[in-house]
């Protein structure tokens, strides 16, 4: 085997490796709540989804992951969920959650992900830390969820009056 033919094999193999070690540490942390309120089926399906992914959609799903959490800290910096950057960070989150799942996410499935990401202080917290932002909880006065057509297909926006930022991302 040659030097370039070597180096083109462990490029190949390397994106399925780290697809696969990707699931398996999602599998490890949160495999046993995931498919205890979602069933193994589904779990199975988002699973299978990014390990057949090719290596292009791979990295742009990646690149995707990190453009988000630019765009939330501009529109965290904005704070209206209404916002044009805020429709923007819409469409990007819902394009990244599509490419996890396998499919695009049904305006209700999605609305259900973005109340579970607002009850869950590890989604909060995985979200507010790159921005530079501190988790105020997601109940209380001040505290809204502004759900329809406002936000591009039945997205949301969470928005803390409060400290008059954006609390979230998920749309």
């Amino acid at each position: 085997m040659s030097l370039d033919e070597a180096v083109s094999l462990m490029g190949a193999v390397l994106p399925q490796l780290e697809r696969w070690r990707s699931v398996q540490e999602n599998e490890e942390r949160y495999g046993a709540e995931a498919r205890a309120r979602y069933g193994d089926e589904t779990i199975d399906a988002a699973n299978e989804a990014l390990l057949d992914m090719d290596p292009e959609t791979w990295n742009d799903m990646k690149e995707l992951e990190r453009a988000i959490l630019g765009q939330l800290s501009i529109a965290m910096g904005i704070g209206d969920p209404e916002s044009n950057e805020a429709r923007k960070l819409v469409t990007m989150h819902r394009r990244w959650i599509g490419l996890n799942w396998g499919h695009e996410p049904q305006d209700e499935a999605y609305l259900g992900l973005a109340h579970g990401y607002l009850a869950d202080q590890r989604f909060v917290d995985y979200y507010d830390k790159p921005c530079g932002h501190r988790s105020h909880g997601v109940s209380g006065p001040g505290h809204r969820v502004v759900t329809g057509p406002r936000i591009d297909r039945g997205g949301f926006g969470y928005f803390n009056q409060n400290c008059n930022r954006l609390e979230t991302y998920g749309y």
